[in-house]
């Protein structure tokens, strides 16, 4: 097999759509020597704030002298950002070998695993390969039934938790923190981020049942200034921080300084240029969270909003919050399978009733393309998906393929 045709391999399993459950990934792990169990991880779930959370840790604990391997998702541009090791990617004839591997063990099965599930097993089979020290592991979706949680980690962390993936985790806020609580073990050390308190009072019971400790961030992160934009960074370097040193005690402040000023993670509040700004901002929290990030770095200034998102994602209510700051809303359609129509972008402008100018374009480049008032600013955000679209356009690349995770 190339390159392109593991890829595509994987990526044609997309077909199976998302199916949370533990059975599948612990058969995959068997079949491949059980990887999981030569490796330690720090394991992060949470519906915001994950990603970065897992770039801090890993930049951090990686500026200490470990080994580590990140796996996160979706990728922004290429699929082997979401396997690296030392912040290199996994190398183009890894992911052969790997999938050629992965292949041959599941060519019999009577259901065929999901491509986060392929991905998670190519990720753990390659860190094995590479013997590294620790793995910064983000969950895909939820935590008691995530693909991830076959792994017994050596640290928690469960970020900030809001209503999202509700055909999968359940419509209450209650029931998806249950669900992201689920990664929870006996005895091992929970880092937690601040939370509404009901949400508090389920993880905390779930701690006690566990023997878990319980660590809670109280504060940001303020002894210096972050490569990441808004207020909600220094939440989450707190959360990374306590994290880090949580894993590894014996962490100096150099060293975690250190690592915090060399953390790179795109698509969140990026700067393209003055005037051009990304955000992988995909729910109602995060828009909020986003809203209050543009205030502060742009006060006084209100962006063309170039939108777009997957449908389960209550734009309606993502557009509200973001309308606060939005002087033109651009409709744009998003390269994915749960995406937004057409038809249903025109469906929510009428139902909007907004007095602010509201377009629908076929694409992204049209929406970049049409005149602007001289001096204004584009926010591009919705989902990570359309941002992933917006960086191949600004870089001159190939746009990224559909992905469902």
């Amino acid at each position: 097999m190339t390159y392109e045709e593991s890829i595509s391999w994987l990526y044609d399993s997309q077909m199976f759509g998302i199916k949370l459950g533990l059975a599948h990934p612990r058969h995959l792990m068997a079949s491949l020597g059980n990887p999981e169990k030569k490796l330690k991880f720090l394991h992060v779930a949470g519906t915001n704030a994950k990603g970065s959370v897992c770039a801090f840790a890993e930049s951090i604990l990686r500026e200490a002298g470990r080994k580590t391997g990140l796996f996160t998702s979706p990728h922004l541009l290429d699929f082997r950002e979401r396997i690296q090791v030392c912040g290199e990617r996994i190398p183009q004839d890894a992911v052969v070998r790997g999938v050629e591997k992965i292949r041959h063990s599941v060519a019999h099965w009577r259901t065929p695993p999901t491509f986060f599930e392929l991905t998670f097993a190519l990720a753990l089979d390659w860190f094995a390969a590479c013997k590294v020290d620790v793995v910064i592991l983000e969950t895909g979706m939820g935590g008691r039934l995530d693909a991830t949680n076959v792994v017994r980690p050596q640290v928690c962390v469960i970020t900030t938790i809001g209503h999202d993936h509700a055909q999968w985790l359940g419509e209450s806020l209650k029931a998806i923190a249950e669900e992201k609580a689920g990664i929870i073990k006996s005895g091992i050390p929970l880092v937690l981020m601040p939370q509404e308190p009901s949400v508090f009072k389920i993880i905390e019971r779930k701690a006690e049942d566990f023997c878990a400790p319980l660590l809670r961030i109280d504060a940001p992160w303020t002894a210096t200034k972050l490569p990441l934009a808004g207020e909600h960074q220094r939440w989450n370097a707190a959360t990374a921080v306590l994290a880090a040193k949580t894993f590894l005690p014996s962490l100096d402040e150099l060293t975690v300084l250190r690592g915090l000023e060399k953390t790179s993670w795109p698509g969140r509040f990026q700067k393209i240029s003055e005037d051009i700004v990304l955000d992988g901002a995909h729910n109602v929290a995060a828009a909020a969270v986003l809203v209050r990030a543009w205030k502060s770095e742009f006060p006084g200034e209100y962006p063309i909003l170039v939108f777009g998102a997957l449908k389960e994602k209550i734009p309606e209510e993502m557009l509200k919050i973001l309308s606060l700051i939005a002087s033109e809303i651009r409709f744009v359609p998003v390269k994915n399978q749960r995406a937004m129509t057409v038809e249903e972008m025109k469906t929510l402008v009428r139902e909007m009733k907004s007095s602010i100018p509201t377009t629908i374009f076929l694409t992204l480049a049209d929406a970049l393309a049409a005149e602007r008032p001289k001096g204004s600013k584009f926010l591009v955000t919705g989902s990570l998906f359309l941002v992933a679209e917006a960086l191949a356009f600004f870089s001159n690349l190939p746009s990224p393929r559909k992905t469902e995770q």
